[in-house]
C-alpha cells in the first residue's frame, strides 16, 4: 500500500513539474512552422520522416570517429567534423540558445559548418541526432542536421535578445527532453 501511494505522489509531482515547464511566465507562445526556412537553421517540421528513411543512406552518412587522417577513434567523437571547433553536445538542461545556421548536405557537411563558425564568432555546433528531442533529429527525407548555434542562455530573454542582434533567420529553442521538435519560441 505504501508502494502505491509513493507511485501516485511521484506520478503526481512529475504531472505539477511538466505543467509548470510548459506554462512557465519566460516561454510565452508557440509558434509551429511549416518545415521550410529560406535563411539559418532547417526549421522543425511537424512531419515525421517516413519508416523507410531513417536509417543514414550513402549519401547522409555522418562522418566516422576517426575518419580525419591521423586520428583515431580516442582522439575524436562521433559525429565530430575535424575542424578547429570541436562538436559540441550541450545539456538538455531547460537552457536556450540561438540557432543561426546549419547543414544538411553530407558532401558539404564541414565547408558549410566551417562557414557559419566563421559567421557567427563564439558559435558552436551539433549534430541534432542524438541530442535533445527538443531539436529536429533529421530532414524528413532522413538526412543528418548539423546545427549552428550561439549560447546556451539561462533564460529565453537572454537568448532573444542574442537573436535579435543576428540573422533574421536565426531562431530560438530550449534544449530540454520536453519540448516537441516543432515548436519554435517567439521573442
Amino acid at each position: 500500500m505504501f508502494l502505491l501511494i509513493a507511485v501516485v505522489v511521484l506520478l503526481a509531482v512529475d504531472g505539477v513539474l511538466l505543467a509548470w515547464r510548459l506554462t512557465a511566465p519566460d516561454r510565452p507562445g508557440v509558434v509551429a512552422t511549416d518545415g521550410t526556412s529560406t535563411v539559418g537553421v532547417p526549421a522543425p517540421s511537424d512531419s515525421a520522416p517516413d519508416a523507410g528513411s531513417t536509417a543514414p543512406t550513402e549519401d547522409t552518412q555522418l562522418p566516422t570517429t576517426g575518419s580525419q587522417p591521423g586520428s583515431t577513434a580516442s582522439e575524436q567523437p562521433e559525429g565530430d567534423l575535424g575542424l578547429s571547433t570541436p562538436i559540441s553536445r550541450p545539456a538538455c538542461d531547460g537552457s536556450w540558445v540561438v540557432f543561426v545556421g546549419s547543414a544538411v548536405d553530407a558532401a558539404t557537411y564541414a565547408d558549410d559548418v566551417a562557414a557559419q563558425l566563421a559567421a557567427h564568432p563564439g558559435s558552436a555546433y551539433l549534430l541534432t541526432e542524438g541530442s535533445c528531442s527538443s531539436l529536429r533529429q533529421r530532414l524528413p527525407d532522413g538526412r543528418s542536421i548539423y546545427a549552428v548555434y550561439l549560447g546556451p542562455f539561462p533564460t529565453q530573454a537572454a537568448a532573444c535578445a542574442e537573436r535579435n542582434g543576428v540573422d533574421a533567420g536565426a531562431y530560438v529553442k530550449a534544449l530540454d527532453n520536453v519540448t516537441p521538435a516543432e515548436q519554435l519560441w517567439e521573442c
